[in-house]
């Protein structure tokens, strides 16, 4: 009984060594988290969050009520997403991208990135959306109560509307640089307008000569009673358009007259025939 005894006392001298280093090591412990403890009530009370990897490792982390955070925060790991406490603004950022959202009373918006596109849109009370939307190919911007758009691609700038009394206004500015029109719904630029504008305005000049000419011509006396041969001159002037012509009448028999007339007016030239018969 001695010798065992003498064992247990000596195996029990061990234990309470052992016992006083972890004591002395729980100690060391119970003071670094005090530390770290102390800390992060500091940062907390500054509004500030500074290392948050150590606590939080892989799980989730759930913020409620107001927390200030000035310095840096750096999110890995899955997705994540933050909504407002009325549930009407909300951020959701995944692998497939990044999209937030606000609703409101009568209308929303929303804002979307992903490796493609890019958009910006507003959805009003009518459930009508309208934004930007920027993709690889192509870019549309669209607005109005309806919707009136503009899309941007490798073919050019094509505008759209709904509202068949919508307008394209460049406050005054030029548009330049527009190819001549040629299917029956293109634009056409003052080239081809003057263009038509000046072949008009031909016709309207050769029609004021040439009515100028016939008055010219009209106007050539007939011969006198008892004659049988004459020629004369006539003159005409129709707006500003003024002509002059040159006529023959010959009585060819008692019954049978003919006449032959001439008309210039500037580098027209008018010729007219003409013969009749009499009796009685």
């Amino acid at each position: 009984d001695i010798a065992t005894n003498s064992g247990s006392i000596v195996s029990n001298a061990t234990d309470i060594a052992t016992n006083s280093g972890n004591i002395v090591s729980n100690a060391t412990d119970i003071s670094t988290n005090s530390s770290i403890i102390e800390t992060i009530v500091n940062d907390q009370t500054n509004g500030q969050v500074e290392v948050l990897t150590a606590i939080i490792g892989t799980g989730g982390l759930t913020v409620e009520g107001s927390t200030a955070l000035e310095a840096g925060v750096t999110v890995t790991g899955g997705d994540s997403s933050f909504t407002s406490a009325d549930g009407s603004t909300s951020l959701s950022i995944t692998d497939a991208g990044v999209a937030a959202g606000v609703v409101g009373a009568t209308s929303s918006s929303a804002l979307t990135l992903d490796e493609a596109t890019a958009s910006l849109e507003v959805t009003n009370s009518l459930g009508n959306t309208h934004g930007l939307v920027v993709g690889t190919s192509s870019t549309t911007l669209s607005g109005g109560t309806t919707s009136s758009q503009i899309n941007l691609d490798d073919n050019g700038a094509q505008f759209t509307s709904t509202d068949l009394n919508a307008t394209f206004d460049m406050g005054g500015h030029r548009v330049t640089n527009v190819a001549d029109g040629i299917d029956p719904g293109d634009a056409i630029n003052k080239g081809q307008l003057d263009a038509a504008v000046n072949g008009l305005q031909k016709q309207i000049d050769d029609n004021t000569s040439g009515i100028a000419t016939v008055a010219a011509m009209a106007n050539i006396p007939a011969p006198l009673p008892g004659h049988n041969y004459s020629m004369g001159v006539g003159y005409g002037n129709f707006q500003g358009e003024q002509a002059i012509a040159f006529g023959a009448t010959a009585m060819v028999g008692e019954r049978i007259n003919v006449k032959l007339s001439a008309g210039v007016s500037g580098s027209d030239v008018t010729i007219g025939a003409g013969a009749g018969m009499s009796w009685k």
